[in-house]
């Protein structure tokens, strides 16, 4: 009688396997036969299988070969549980307020993916589909997300996490170009737009005369024409904040000048008649109320004292004459311009030419 050496079955951590006697040292022809009950004949040649955990059976068995007593005996075939396991593709990752992050979860067949937090007032919450984990910023910080591999029957639970750290996203400040123009009265400088916000956020704008103080909530006022400079601070939930200044410009307004012979305003194109030797008084004004200076184009045929035109010589052609401001701290020089002529006067002489001298008047 030889010794048989069997190499049997302990637990199984894997599923749908044969519980075969997995090898025998002697005999070399041994054949082995299996059955599922304590008593009765070995009548299957294939040995049973377990599955699932659950399936744990006792397995019967007898080995005969040549020239070796026959071998009855029996063992226990099960399955342990074993780690569902779990794999990400990534463990952390930086991402900007309101841009979503993703990353693949995979764990054994059988199991079952979850993701947490997926509500809540939190940094970030996460869902997953078909292995696809998305992670949604709801406002900047860190935010630890745990997937969650839940086991069935034939596993333990396995868990993984995963960090979002979310910082503070920008936006878009246009400082204004646009120019006030002088009045008289106090103006407010334009101010800021704001552009580019996300998540569904709002600036809010404050401005002030001085860096580091921002407590309006529109710019300042200027009231004479020059510059003045304009701080301001835009803040934003879950965006950074942003500071800057820029110049406010007052520019200095026109002085339309207003000439008028009698009631009749000149432009251009229009003609002063001067009869020899009798001078002529025009009104002069402007828009500002600043004095009107007028010049003679040609004092060798017209001169000029204030607004009386004073012909001295008949003329041949038109005479421009132009009536002008100058520029002050708050008004643009301005200038305005029409034409003048001189014409012969007439002269008239008593029938008695004697009163007249001794000439031919025509």
């Amino acid at each position: 009688t030889e010794i048989y050496t069997l190499s049997l079955h302990d637990a199984l951590p894997i599923f749908d396997y044969s519980c075969a006697v997995t090898s025998i040292t002697a005999p070399t022809d041994g054949t082995v036969k299996y059955r599922t009950t304590s008593s009765g004949d070995y009548t299957l040649t294939t040995a049973p299988s377990v599955t699932n955990v659950s399936d744990s059976k006792t397995v019967y068995y007898q080995i005969t070969g040549t020239n070796f007593t026959t071998k009855t005996g029996s063992y226990t075939c099960n399955i342990t549980k074993v780690s569902c396991g779990l794999t990400l593709s990534k463990t952390e990752d930086t991402t900007t307020y309101n841009t979503a992050k993703t990353f693949t979860a995979s764990t054994a067949s059988g199991c079952t993916l979850s993701v947490s937090p997926t509500s809540g007032d939190v940094v970030a919450t996460a869902s997953i589909s078909n292995g696809t984990v998305t992670v949604t910023p709801k406002k900047t910080g860190s935010q630890t997300v745990t997937v969650s591999a839940t086991a069935d029957g034939n596993h333990t639970s396995s868990s993984g996490t995963y960090t979002l750290t979310v910082n503070a996203a920008d936006f878009t400040v246009t400082e204004p170009t646009n120019h006030l123009t002088y009045s008289g009265s106090a103006q407010t400088c334009p101010g800021v737009t704001v552009s580019g916000l996300v998540g569904g956020q709002s600036a809010t704008v404050k401005y002030g005369t001085a860096s580091g103080t921002y407590s309006n909530n529109t710019p300042h006022t200027i009231t004479n024409a020059g510059t003045t400079t304009v701080y301001y601070q835009v803040t934003a939930p879950n965006h950074n904040t942003q500071t800057g200044s820029y110049t406010c410009y007052m520019d200095k307004a026109n002085c339309p000048i207003t000439v008028k012979e009698g009631s009749t305003t000149l432009t251009s194109s229009s003609v002063v008649t001067l009869t020899y030797p009798t001078a002529k008084t025009l009104t002069a004004t402007s828009s500002c109320g600043n004095s009107v200076t007028l010049s003679s184009g040609n004092t060798t045929y017209i001169t000029v004292s204030g607004t009386t035109l004073t012909p001295v010589k008949v003329t041949s052609s038109n005479i421009t004459m132009t009536a002008s401001v100058a520029e002050s701290s708050n008004y643009n020089s301005a200038t305005a311009t029409f034409k003048a002529k001189v014409v012969a006067g007439t002269i008239s002489c008593p029938n008695n030419a004697t009163s007249c001298g001794n000439k031919s008047w025509t």
